[in-house]
């Protein structure tokens, strides 16, 4: 007999074994997953840590040049720039405790009998109270308050509407294009013809930062983009320019108008009609021609440079945009209406002839734009008071809409197909497809202002969660934000 076992195997023990092979991994590949995303959260978690620290290293440089205005001696100034948050913390309290003692000491009535003996003398006390660190102080010209010295962050207050804020500026006579752009929560707006930079927090909260852009000229400035949260892009009479909010200074310029960026077709600022920008590309309508710029080392600003540049001629440009897919982009053309899709080479991915899709003759089509919801490949071509919807994915017209009178700002998002859009007298509407009759929000932009025309008011909206989107809006040296809590 052999000495040799000889295993036997059964269709239901291979059945069985395979099953619990199968289980066993799935189970060791959902462990997996659930350490993935753990490790995502913790990453996302320093990453917001991380940016917290970025704000908070702006502001102490803030606080670090405030101290340096103060009316002391140069040696009591070097001396101060050196104190670090947890000194001023401390600081601040213990004024506000003398504060306290003192008004304590004012109210009593052996005080107040002193002080109403004097004559042609006010009693100090309000002026004391006024002191208090919790509070706004009016501060008369060349008098620093106590309060700038700690508080560099000042919240904007709310009206009695809930869920909605504004912020005022000096109300000019005079003010030059306003520009509103939105990172995720950051806000860069232009107020008293100044960029300034501000930051929704945790709470829905809408904070000035202290920060502000400096050292531009308002009128020349033709586009302004956010690389990331520390980074802006702006496009002026002298080039690309990227500013830090960190550093709070320009750390790159390139010189776009050189004859060796483009050619013999040298790009002149005064030429250029529309401006876009998404990823490493700089989109230009410049007559009968558009520029596509390719930068490169957007991940270290510092060393960006002009990588390539392509020149595509298409006349009778209305609006462009960069479009869905990879290197190509959207012209809406007149003589006829079309929208038409090139790649940077110049070659023609799509061409639909709009002409024929209207039936209203009174719909004016010399003037029109585009906005691209890229979640939901779907884009709105604006021509006057009339809207039409098109679908990149059924490749067809999905919704013409006429409104009752001219948007003065519109902005498509999100996978909810979300259309904002504002008039001339400052009111703005939310509406969604597919139900785009309904209204689901409205407000005025600024019920107190006596000009019955907004006729430059900017819309943007930023989510801050899956339910809770911030709405914004830009008119008047105001500017409003509006909490909007999607239903379910």
């Amino acid at each position: 007999m052999s000495g040799h076992i000889h295993q036997q195997y059964t269709l239901p023990g291979v059945m069985h074994y395979l099953q619990t092979e199968f289980t066993k991994n799935e189970r060791d590949r959902i462990t997996w997953e659930l350490e993935r995303s753990e490790m995502k959260s913790y990453i996302m978690k320093l990453e917001g840590e991380n940016k917290d620290l970025r704000h908070k290293l702006a502001q102490l440089q803030i606080q670090s040049n405030e101290k340096l205005d103060l009316g002391c001696s140069s040696v009591e100034e070097s001396k101060r720039s050196q104190i670090d948050s947890e000194s001023l913390g401390r600081a601040k309290a213990t004024v506000e405790d003398n504060v306290k003692d003192i008004i304590h000491l004012l109210n009593t009535p052996s005080a107040l009998s002193q002080f109403d003996s004097l004559s042609g003398r006010k009693v100090p006390i309000h002026e004391m109270e006024n002191l208090s660190l919790n509070k706004d102080v009016a501060v008369s010209p060349g008098i620093v308050s106590p309060d700038s010295l700690f508080q560099n962050k000042n919240r904007i207050q709310s009206p009695d509407t809930t869920g909605s804020f504004s912020v005022s500026g000096a109300m000019e006579k005079h003010v030059q294009q306003q520009f509103l752009s939105v990172f995720k929560n950051n806000i860069l707006v232009t107020l008293d013809n100044k960029l300034k930079i501000y930051h929704i927090d945790e709470e829905a909260q809408c904070n000035d930062t202290g920060v502000s852009i400096e050292m531009l000229n308002m009128d020349q400035i033709k586009g302004l983009f956010w690389l990331s949260s520390e980074f802006i892009l702006i496009l002026d009479n002298e080039g690309i320019k990227v500013w830090s909010s960190i550093q709070q200074r320009i750390i790159n310029e390139i010189d776009i108008f050189n004859e060796n960026v483009s050619g013999n077709n040298a790009i002149v600022y005064d030429e250029i009609k529309v401006i876009d920008f998404k990823n490493k590309w700089l989109l230009l309508s410049i007559k009968d021609q558009i520029n596509v710029i390719e930068l490169q080392d957007l991940k270290d600003p510092h060393m960006m440079s002009i990588k390539k540049s392509y020149i595509v001629h298409s006349q009778n440009v209305m609006d462009i945009l960069l479009g869905i897919t990879e290197m190509s982009f959207i012209v809406l053309a007149k003589n006829p209406l079309s929208l038409i899709i090139y790649d940077f080479d110049g070659e023609i991915l799509q061409s639909i002839k709009l002409d024929k899709e209207i039936t209203d003759n009174k719909i004016g089509k010399k003037i029109g734009r585009l906005y691209l919801n890229k979640e939901s490949s779907k884009l709105i071509i604006q021509l006057g008071k009339h809207l039409i919807f098109y679908s990149f994915d059924q490749k067809r017209i999905i919704l013409q809409y006429t409104l009752n009178s001219q948007p003065k700002s519109v902005y498509f998002k999100y996978a909810t197909d979300t259309v904002g859009i504002a008039y001339d007298d400052g009111t703005v509407e939310i509406r969604e497809l597919p139900n785009f009759d309904n209204v689901i929000k409205k407000y005025i932009h600024n019920p107190n202002s006596t000009n019955t025309a907004e006729k430059d008011i900017v819309i943007e909206a930023t989510k801050i969660s899956n339910f809770e989107t911030i709405l914004l809006s830009l008119s008047g040296n105001v500017l409003k934000l509006e909490a909007f809590e999607e239903k379910l």
